[in-house]
């Protein structure tokens, strides 16, 4: 498909133009004093043919009203001629009749400002482009109108003005309306789709963010995170606070529905990126303090949507529920392909919904086994071999307890199973795949700092304690972490063991056993969210200061010393040698 953009030399034509490539499109365009203001017919004519769309962007210019109509009646006239299929013309959300208290969201079937002094500059114009626009003699050019608001982006200036006066200038600089706007590559996405779909055409759309921020609720927001990104110490800050919902001004349930439109870029992230730049623009004219904010590198990823993770495949095991499935999420949205292992389908299914449908996702995949089994572990090493033969990152995440002792088909206390010797395998069957600059994250809990093993009695026949069993195949798990690190030295992947902290509702309260007296000393006031204790492993992936750090231990986000008593290299020698022919034998 050919597209024709005109834009007066503006950014957000620049940026349909590389939007329209990336969907492969071919891609001309008419700046400003270029051939749509010139007498130059053939040339107009030559730039015009067999192009599919013609995209008028003139309108948020500083030409005067006059040329810019002048402009429009040129275009649309050559695109007729040329028998170009479909023009789609930006207008502005401001022409719309000032409603009290905007007790519901504009349609774009209300009523439009009348003519009359008075009218904002921006509203005059707007009207005047769209009726020349519909005016335009000639039945070959089909035509759609897309009214915006206020265009937001942390690299225009003039976008910033506004929000700059309000951090500033608090209530008096406040707009007495709510702030609903539009980020320009979410704008070129409903150009394409305007362009594209023909049950578009003869249509005015409002294309905008759902989300409206009430004047009061934009003044604390824009206050909180000047204090925030102006000084670190300001800790009562760092969470944002759930404020009521606000009734957009602009309908957009007509785009959703007729062109599929859908906004790629939160309102709250926008802002705080805004923000951000604002607070850098006030800190280079010496009037906020050097003093830079200091985010962790996970949450600093996730706002800023800068995806470090980019193309990197990450194998993570239980990744259906809990800690995993977070750990999932976030990866992907750090822009990792996930490759997601779990036993159960249906967990998994909307796991991978979830990785498709969330915009600010990478689509994931799913694995299904049952890692207490040997066999199923092997076969799952083979089928994430086949598909992948580099493995960036191994999460071995999977985890249970179980109320009472229990063999597995294949004769192994499945405790150890499923907490370590698992693992251990999966680990020795993927290790050629990881590369020097992967990761190996063990996950463990501290419970294991109460425990020991004995080779005598590794499958906890003489006597059973479920808390016991988990603690000694958390224990296997650090040793194997030390053994694993001595193997492949300071050149190999990176090796780390994470004990990510207690989830309510997690591994030990699925077996009933969350309510042990010796685990009130743990458990208590240190009960976090699965998503919280998923940054913690995150950041051994994106923290530069852990990052290239191998041999590590974690105690959430602290670095620990680990327990001496799984750092005996012979004793660290000799599971690894029992783990191998448990392995071998089944």
């Amino acid at each position: 498909m050919k597209g024709v953009v005109s834009d007066s030399g503006g950014d957000l034509g620049a940026r349909l133009c590389a939007a329209l490539e990336k969907a492969r499109w071919e891609v001309s365009r008419l700046p400003g004093g270029d051939l749509a203001a010139t007498d130059n017919d053939v040339a107009l004519q030559a730039a015009l043919a067999e192009a599919d769309a013609l995209f008028l962007l003139d309108i948020r210019t500083d030409l005067p009203p006059a040329v810019l109509e002048a402009r429009v009646r040129r275009l649309m006239a050559a695109a007729d001629r040329a028998a170009v299929k479909r023009a789609i013309l930006l207008s502005d959300a401001a022409v719309y009749a000032p409603v009290v208290g905007y007790p519901v969201p504009l349609r774009e079937c209300d009523p439009l400002r009348p003519d009359g002094q008075g009218m904002p500059e921006a509203a005059h114009v707007a009207l005047a482009l769209e009726r020349v626009f519909a005016g335009m003699p000639g039945h070959k050019v089909g035509r759609v109108v897309l009214r915006v608001p206020a265009l937001y982006d942390r690299s225009d200036p003039d976008a910033l003005t506004d929000l700059r006066a309000i951090m500033l200038g608090g209530a008096a600089a406040c707009p007495p309306t709510p702030l609903q706007r539009l980020h320009p590559e979410d704008l070129c996405t409903a150009f394409i789709a305007a362009a594209r779909l023909p049950h578009a055409q003869g249509n005015v759309f409002n294309i905008a963010e759902p989300t409206a921020i009430a004047p009061e609720v934009l003044l604390s927001e824009l206050q909180r995170l000047g204090r925030l990104l102006s000084d670190s110490e300001a800790t009562e800050d760092r969470v944002r606070q759930e404020y009521p919902r606000e009734q957009p001004v602009l309908a957009i349930d007509k785009a959703a529905r007729l062109l599929g439109f859908r906004t790629g870029h939160s309102t709250w992230v926008g802002l705080a990126e805004c923000a951000q730049e604002i607070v850098f623009a006030l800190r280079r004219e010496g009037r906020v303090p050097d003093n830079k904010p200091r985010l962790p590198a996970v949450i600093a990823a996730l706002e800023s949507r800068s995806r470090p993770l980019t193309d990197k495949i990450c194998v993570i095991t239980s990744a259906t529920v809990g800690i995993g499935r977070e750990l999932a999420v976030i990866l992907s949205r750090c822009g990792a392909r996930v490759v997601a292992v779990g036993r159960d389908q249906e967990a998994g299914n909307a796991l991978m919904r979830e990785l498709e449908e969330r915009p600010s996702c990478t689509p994931g995949e799913l694995l299904i086994a049952d890692i207490s089994e040997m066999a199923q572990v092997r076969k799952l090493a083979a089928d994430i071999l086949a598909r992948h033969p580099r493995v960036d990152v191994l999460v071995n995440n999977a985890g249970a307890v179980f109320a009472s002792r229990q063999m597995t088909a294949e004769g192994i206390e499945a405790t150890f199973a499923v907490n370590y010797l698992a693992h251990f395998l999966l680990t020795t069957l993927l290790l050629d795949a990881i590369p020097a600059d992967g990761h190996i994250v063990n996950l463990i809990s501290e419970i294991y700092r109460r425990s020991g093993l004995d080779f005598s009695d590794i499958f906890c026949s003489r006597s059973y304690d479920p808390l016991d069993a988990y603690g000694r195949a958390k224990f296997a798990t650090v040793m194997f972490s030390n053994s694993l690190t001595e193997r492949l030295g300071p050149s190999g992947p990176r090796v780390a063991t994470v004990s990510p902290g207690i989830v309510r509702n997690e591994t030990l309260d699925r077996a009933g056993l969350s309510e042990r007296p010796e685990l009130a000393p743990m458990s208590r006031g240190r009960m976090l969210s699965a998503e919280k204790a998923a940054t913690h492993v995150a950041a051994l992936l994106l923290e530069p200061r852990l990052a290239p750090l191998t041999g590590i231990y974690m105690d959430q986000d602290v670095q620990a010393p680990i327990a001496p008593a799984t750092t005996d290299p012979a004793v660290c020698a000799r599971l690894w040698q029992v783990s191998k022919a448990l392995v071998e034998m089944v």
